[in-house]
């Protein structure tokens, strides 16, 4: 049995007779922990043919051995330094890749998921879940079409889009379908859709897992949540 712990420790545990077989920390700065929002807790490991896989705070994917606990590769995940992404959630793996998102939405980062190969640690895609700088290109039409619901006057890419899928990834084995959740605004909003409404990226995320395309589109802001009937509340 594999249990993680604050800090992104992993422990290994016989289940049999609840003795400790191994433990791997990390060793993530102590002096880092002011970056997060929600204290340095970790949500879990994936397993994958003799590898533990888990998420460390300071943004690494590491694999390890599953027997002995010995680091097989790690990955820094985090494209942008100066800004304070985390990993708290668990990563996710099928097909031989391995899907980790990130935290931070609340200090001002753009969200976007990444899968490594789960033998080599080699990066085989990023997604970002959010639109960026439209002056620039988007990195795929999946971004110039949710760009559309995001209103440039608000300047939205400078506190960076928020939009972190930090929580969990399923999979369906069945459809060949990965199912991301994220539900972070941003830091800081210059500017509202609508008067006295508040700005929330909100996206439920259809994909094949081979590929970063999506098959089915729902980037949502909560202007477009509104205009499709989502921000109802179910009657009781």
């Amino acid at each position: 049995m594999y249990q993680t712990a604050s800090w992104s420790v992993v422990h290994a545990i016989d289940a049999r007779t609840g003795k400790q077989l191994w433990t791997f920390d990390p060793e993530v700065d102590r002096e880092k922990g002011y970056k997060g929002c929600c204290d340095v807790v970790n949500r879990g490991v994936a397993l994958w043919k003799g590898k533990v896989f888990v998420g460390a705070y300071d943004g690494r994917l590491i694999a390890l051995d599953a027997a002995t606990g010995k680091m097989v590769w790690e990955k820094d995940t985090i494209i942008d330094k100066e800004h304070s992404y985390t990993i708290t959630g668990a990563p996710r793996v099928f097909n031989g890749k391995v899907v980790i998102g990130n935290g931070g939405a609340e200090y001002g980062v753009r969200g976007y998921v990444t899968a490594y190969d789960a033998e080599t640690g080699n990066q085989a895609w990023r997604w970002f879940t959010v639109p960026g700088d439209p002056a620039k290109p988007f990195e795929d039409e999946s971004m110039a079409a949710a760009a559309k619901t995001w209103d440039p006057a608000g300047k939205y890419w400078l506190n960076g889009g928020g939009g972190t899928a930090w929580d969990t990834i399923t999979f369906d084995p069945d459809l060949n379908l990965r199912l991301y959740r994220h539900r972070q605004r941003l830091a800081v909003e210059p500017q509202r859709p609508q008067p006295g409404r508040r700005r929330q990226p909100l996206s439920v995320l259809d994909r094949r897992a081979e590929c970063r395309h999506r098959k089915i589109r729902l980037a949502l802001s909560g202007n477009a949540r509104r205009s499709l009937g989502l921000h109802r509340r179910p009657s009781r």
